[in-house]
Order: structure tokens, then C-alpha cells, then sequence
């Protein structure tokens, strides 16, 4: 039994047992809190364990179960509470003075807003949604009720899925639930939009020229006296340029010494931009000094940008309609990536991918002096920061050491891995490790010994 025994983390990458391998193996109860705690389904015995445990005097990893467990209460709640306004509409629909649906519908909104003291608004738009979760999506009610999913991502697939058929929802619901819960909301949107884009090319296509038709630019007082200034339902990859293209001045500024904050620098580089200045950098007493002719162009080395597309041939030469993915993005149909891919400077490089896998066998560059060969593959193999829920892409991320150099580790492409700047300071001083599978997915040890995991996009 023994032989048999064994710590991932000195595993050789291929090895077979990796598929044995449980994330989170069961301990030894000790009395601290129930063992089954983290699989126990919310509802009132759950609700009796919580409110007996005493969380001060738990060690840290029995602290993430509680945490979780009071997490999964809450979805039970919240899926209690649209249940509940569905029935008190369904009440007030079979009474005779408010047999009119409408009359009901505004019935509804005024008890339930007098009832919970919530404005006009935030009521019409919960009253709206909890018949929206009846009618439309009882699935991700029920996975609500159940603590599969939190409240935040059941309103990620609603809105994800507005527009599309009964059975086109039914089947992206069904897609999306399987991974909900290993999900960032974020990622699960951009999951969302890409079954979206798959299934439904045309829709997509509409849906996205509908959006963009409505563009503009908005001009809005905080409370604090200053001002936010956004540009609304712009197309992507023209979006994605113009971050790409701010960042990259603001990055050339904070490399020569600019000492005002990454943000400030970003700002500040936005506004010069669009007033015609040339960028400038912060002077002594706080000041920013810029060029002396307000309307000079940029010149054309600050900020050149370069969009990464990634997107099969097939799309790129219009033979389908898969979905491709703008990096720091998400999914976009295939227009999107075709218009990308011509508005890109001459650096070309490629992926080509197992097909039955997905996973990188050849990495290449078109075109101009191709980066260094291992930071390449680095990039092709994870395109994102490799921490569980960060969507940084990894030409925007350091290159991890995952066994630092000065302990013996080597720098070869197995042992290098992106991690964005804020996740790679807590790998080097939190206490955090890693170790990555064969397929791809990342396995992150915490400081309390708890395992987490990030697979790698599809």
C-alpha cells in the first residue's frame, strides 16, 4: 500500500497517476467540524451545523469550508426569495381584481417593493428576472437552490442567453452548468458567449451588429466632483487596440521613471490621446509636462499595438464560423477575428493544435524576428495566468520559475509558467504552489493545504 502512496508535486509531468489524482482527499475528522461539512447540500440541517461552529477557534483550512458552506446558504436563499415572488405573482394573477397580466405585473412590483423597502427599479428589474428563472431557466434556478452556482453567475446566464430559443437555451444552460462552479464569473461569460457563437453563428452576428449600432460615448459626474468618461458597445477588437495601444505607452512611461501610478499613467495617456497631445510624463511638483505643440501627432513608435487573435484557419478563411477569442476579451464570432487579424501589424505567429486534443504540438512565426522560442510555447501551451479565475493574458504576464532557478530549477518550457504580476508576488511570498498536469490543468496548494484548480481554456 505504500508503493502506492504518493505526492503529486514530485510527479514527473505524463505520469500516469495523475488521473488518480484527488484534489481534495479526504481527512481525518477531528472534531472541529462535521467531516461531510463541504458536500452537505444547504437547507436547514446544513443551516443548524453553521450556526453551532464556532469560527474563531477552527484552523484556516476548516475556515474555507465554513466560508463555502455559508456560501451555498446564501444561493439557497436568494433562489428562496425568487421562488417566493413567483408565487406571490402567481397569487395575485388568480385574483379576480387583478386578472389583467399587467395590472398583476404591477400588483406584483408594488408588494414586493413596499414589502422589502427596494426601489422602483432594482424591483421591476428582480420581479422581471424571477419569472425569467421560471419560465425560461428553471435549471439554473434549481442549480441556485442547490448551491451549485451563486447568484452572480445564475444572472451571468440569464443575461448571456437573453434572445436566444427554448432549445438553443436549454442546450447552453446544460453546457455551461457542467463547470459553473470552477468558474470566475467572468470566465463563465466568455464560456457562455463562445457556446453562444458555436451554436448560433448568425444570432451572434446580429446580436453583436444590433450592439454596435447603439455605441457612444457617456459623460458622467461622480460624487466625489470628477468625471467618467466611457465608450459604450464598441466593437471588440477595436476596443481591444485601443487598450493594447494605451498600455503599451503607459508601460514605456512607468519604464523611464514615471512616477505617477500604473492607473494614473493609463488616464492620463487616454486623455492625451484623445485631446491630440503626445503623452507625457509627470515633473517635479506633480505636474504633467507634455509636448509643446498641443496638437502634434503621436509618433509612431509610442505604442505601437499588436492584437493576439486566436482562431482556427478555417474561420480566418471564412470556410465556418467557429468561435476564435481575443485574449484580455473573451469568444468573438468570426468576424470579429477576421477584421482583427487585417488590422494587425506584420507579426505573425501560429499555434497549430491537436485536434483531438486542443493541446499546442508546433508554435511558429510568420514574418519579422520571432520572440525567444520557450517563451513562445509558454504562451501557446497557457494563454492565460495559470492562478485559478485570472484572465491576464500570458503575453501580458511574467514567466514564472515554478521551481526557482536558484534552488536547481531549470529554465525550460515545463518549468515555466505565466503568472500575472499581483498572482506571481503571491506565489513567491504567500506560501502558494503549483504543479501542472499533463492535459494542461494547473493544481495551486494554498498555504492551509487546500487544492485548487485551473484548467486551461477550451
Amino acid at each position: 500500500v505504500a508503493d502506492e502512496l504518493f505526492d503529486p508535486w514530485e510527479l514527473p509531468f505524463g505520469d500516469p497517476r495523475w488521473d488518480d489524482f484527488e484534489p481534495d482527499p479526504p481527512k481525518e475528522y477531528d472534531g472541529s467540524i462535521p467531516p461531510n461539512l463541504d458536500s452537505m447540500p444547504p437547507g436547514p440541517l446544513l443551516g443548524a451545523q453553521l450556526s453551532g461552529i464556532d469560527i474563531d477557534s477552527l484552523r484556516g483550512s476548516d475556515r474555507v469550508e465554513v466560508l463555502r458552506a455559508h456560501q451555498r446558504m446564501v444561493s439557497h436563499h436568494q433562489a428562496g426569495m425568487y421562488r417566493t415572488m413567483q408565487a406571490i405573482a402567481e397569487a395575485l394573477a388568480e385574483d379576480r381584481l387583478t386578472n389583467d397580466l399587467l395590472d398583476a405585473s404591477l400588483a406584483t412590483e408594488a408588494e414586493v417593493s413596499a414589502a422589502l423597502m427596494w426601489g422602483r427599479q432594482k424591483t421591476r428589474n428582480e420581479v422581471a428576472e424571477t419569472h425569467e428563472f421560471h419560465d425560461r431557466l428553471p435549471r439554473v434556478l434549481e442549480a441556485l437552490e442547490h448551491g451549485d452556482v451563486d447568484l452572480p453567475r445564475a444572472k451571468a446566464i440569464l443575461q448571456g442567453t437573453a434572445g436566444l430559443d427554448r432549445e438553443a437555451t436549454t442546450n447552453a444552460v446544460d453546457e455551461v452548468l457542467k463547470t459553473a462552479a470552477e468558474e470566475t464569473v467572468g470566465q463563465l461569460r466568455a464560456r457562455l458567449r463562445g457556446v453562444v457563437i458555436e451554436a448560433h453563428p448568425d444570432a451572434a452576428q446580429k446580436h453583436l451588429e444590433d450592439a454596435v449600432a447603439e455605441r457612444r460615448v457617456v459623460l458622467e459626474a461622480t460624487l466625489d466632483g470628477s468625471a467618467d468618461l466611457m465608450g459604450l458597445d464598441l466593437p471588440p477588437e477595436r476596443a481591444v487596440a485601443i487598450r493594447r495601444r494605451i498600455e503599451s505607452i503607459a508601460r514605456r512611461a512607468r519604464a523611464d521613471g514615471d512616477d505617477r501610478t500604473a492607473d494614473q499613467v493609463r488616464a492620463d495617456v487616454f486623455m492625451d490621446l484623445l485631446l491630440g497631445r503626445t503623452p507625457g510624463r509627470t515633473v517635479p511638483g506633480g505636474r504633467t509636462r507634455t509636448s509643446s505643440h498641443a496638437g502634434s501627432a503621436i509618433p509612431s513608435h509610442a505604442g505601437t499595438s499588436h492584437i493576439e487573435v486566436r482562431v482556427d484557419l478555417t474561420t480566418l478563411m471564412e470556410l465556418d464560423e467557429r468561435a476564435a477569442e481575443l485574449p484580455g476579451f473573451g469568444p468573438v464570432i468570426g468576424e470579429v477575428a477576421r477584421k482583427a487579424a487585417l488590422g494587425t501589424d506584420s507579426r505573425w505567429s501560429y499555434t497549430v493544435t491537436d485536434p483531438a486534443t486542443g493541446r499546442p504540438i508546433s508554435t511558429g512565426v510568420i514574418r519579422r524576428r520571432p520572440t525567444a522560442d520557450q517563451t513562445r510555447s509558454v504562451h501557446a501551451r497557457q494563454p492565460e495566468c495559470v492562478f485559478p479565475g485570472c484572465r491576464m493574458p500570458s503575453r501580458d504576464a511574467d514567466l514564472d520559475h515554478r521551481k526557482a532557478w536558484s534552488e536547481g530549477g531549470r529554465t525550460d518550457e515545463r518549468n515555466l509558467h505565466p503568472l500575472c504580476r499581483y498572482h506571481h508576488r503571491i506565489k513567491s511570498t504567500a506560501g502558494w504552489t503549483y504543479q501542472e498536469g499533463p492535459d494542461g490543468t494547473v493544481l495551486w496548494r494554498s498555504r492551509f493545504g487546500r487544492i485548487y484548480r485551473k484548467r486551461p481554456p477550451p
